[in-house]
């Protein structure tokens, strides 16, 4: 049994009872003989109830459709999601937003606790918007940003470099500095090469996957492609510093 069904069971189960079956109390007589008297539970009570375990649901459906809305924002406002991963994204959100919103519709024709039961855990084990979704957005953002990133790092590693040669053609010794940026710019590639495929290994997840296996790894991956771009980093502004406090003593010859 899936947490999610497990979940549910347990908000449906105390109103479950309480609407499904007679409440059996005892009495004691002036001859101290015991009697049991049956007292049922209303109909309106089992309305209440089913409508309270109706409305436990509903709000189960609007927080996720919120979370939904707020991954689309978040995919729209990211630097470096690419087109074809943000619109994979989209549609996945628009495929849960539609079950969600179609469950809620069975949801109000229910009319026992059995049948609210029966077609409630397939609106949330269909969707997993929290389960998967949700880390599913947060790793593909992830890695689309280290790919963005390394572009730039690329870029400036570039720039760095035209600086050293200028420099040791002017006469500079940059052979600590040089060394800082290829240990830097293979930390860089390393990061690149690590993360490219990781949005490949978890976009196509579904909800009846091993996810949670592939989900750990891209974010494993990630934390050390993130720590080598912040190494390379350290070691570019070293070089950086190299290179301005020579240009301000004159050695490179300007």
């Amino acid at each position: 049994m899936s947490r999610t069904r497990r979940t549910l069971i347990g908000l449906l189960a105390a109103a479950l009872m309480v609407g499904a079956f007679p409440l059996t109390a005892s009495a004691q007589s002036t001859d101290n003989s015991t009697t049991s008297t049956t007292v049922r539970v209303s109909d309106e009570n089992v309305a209440r109830a089913l409508e309270a375990a109706k409305d436990r649901v509903r709000t189960a459906v609007d927080n996720r459709l919120g979370a939904l809305a707020r991954l689309g924002t978040r995919v729209d406002d990211a630097d470096y999601v690419s087109g074809d991963h943000a619109a994979a994204l989209h549609a996945e959100y628009n495929a849960a937003t539609a079950v969600l919103t179609d469950g809620l519709d069975s949801v109000d024709a229910a009319t026992t606790f059995e049948e609210l039961l029966d077609v409630s855990p397939a609106i949330f084990e269909d969707t997993l918007v929290f389960a998967l979704l949700g880390p599913k957005t947060h790793t593909v953002i992830a890695a689309d940003t280290v790919a963005g990133a390394t572009t730039r790092f690329d870029e400036y590693a570039t720039r760095l470099q035209a600086a050293l040669d200028q420099l040791s053609a002017s006469g500079a010794d940059t052979t600590g500095a040089q060394n800082d940026l290829d240990t830097a710019t293979g930390l860089v590639a390393d990061a690149a090469a690590a993360a490219a495929p990781v949005t490949d290994s978890v976009i196509g997840l579904q909800p009846g996957d091993d996810i949670r296996g592939p989900l750990e790894n891209a974010l494993g991956v990630l934390g050390t492609s993130r720590r080598q771009l912040d190494d390379a980093r350290k070691l570019m502004v070293g070089v950086t510093g190299f290179i301005l406090d020579n240009i301000a003593t004159g050695t490179s010859g300007a």
